[in-house]
């Protein structure tokens, strides 16, 4: 019964063995077909002149190894100038990113002086603008007509008046002027084309406003410009050009 049993173990164990040794023949025949292949394929690639070969000669000093042993030797000072360098590319490279932008600035800048057109010298005259009339109460036309009074000199106060009126016109006239400033971009609406449109404009709003200024105000009392009324006229300014479509057109002269 032993002896059966260890016949058909060391028969197990032979069987094993030489299915290894099969499987060990056939890969190897696998591999030497494989190889012919490829020596196959790469003398037809050269015999048709698809691929050059090339002999490179022996490297007897073996300086590639040397090198290689140098730099493992001075690792420290290899790692220091690789830090080197790339800290003197990264330092290349944001310079040239620098440069590249201030051009860009500088091109947009005179791209942007060439299209906005300078600001115009507005000159505006003071034209003669008639005066409030006041209605006289019944208490002083009663009074008028029982006594008799001298004419009163209006000559200082009017003079007074033209140089109030004058301060606030000139003063006005630069709040207008910066409000009017934007319109002169072709994209916005309201666009002034020309000069002459943007004096005739200023002049025309900044008179407009003093009149509505004046009808609140007291006969005789200075106009006083505050920073409310200087954000108000802003806002009427730019209301105003908004109302045109595409660009402001003056009404035509009568």
């Amino acid at each position: 019964m032993l002896l059966r049993i260890r016949d058909r173990s060391q028969s197990a164990k032979q069987e094993r063995s030489n299915r290894r040794k099969a499987k060990r023949r056939a890969e190897r025949e696998r591999r030497e077909q494989e190889r012919e292949m490829l020596e196959a394929r790469s003398e037809r690639h050269r015999s048709s002149g698809l691929v050059m070969e090339q002999l490179i000669p022996r490297d007897r000093n073996n300086s590639v190894a040397k090198e290689i042993r140098l730099k493992l030797k001075n690792k420290d000072e290899v790692l220091r100038q690789i830090d080197e360098e790339i800290m003197r590319d990264e330092m290349a490279e944001r310079q040239e990113h620098d440069r590249a932008r201030r051009e860009q600035i500088k091109a947009e800048k005179s791209k942007r002086g060439n299209t906005q057109q300078p600001l115009p010298d507005i000159n505006i005259p003071m034209t003669s603008i008639p005066a409030l009339s006041v209605q006289p109460s019944s208490s002083h036309q009663q009074v008028e007509s029982t006594t008799t009074s001298a004419p009163a000199d209006t000559s200082s106060s009017d003079a007074g008046e033209k140089k109030a009126k004058d301060k606030f016109v000139k003063e006005m006239s630069t709040v207008i002027v910066k409000a009017l400033d934007p319109f002169r971009n072709p994209k916005s609406k309201g666009y002034i084309r020309n000069n002459e449109d943007f004096k005739h404009i200023a002049k025309k709003l900044t008179y407009v406003i003093y009149e509505k200024e004046r009808t609140r105000t007291k006969p005789g009392l200075e106009i006083k410009i505050t920073d409310k009324m200087k954000e108000k006229a802003s806002e009427y300014v730019r209301k105003k050009m908004n109302s045109y479509d595409k660009e402001y057109k003056r009404s035509p002269h009568r």
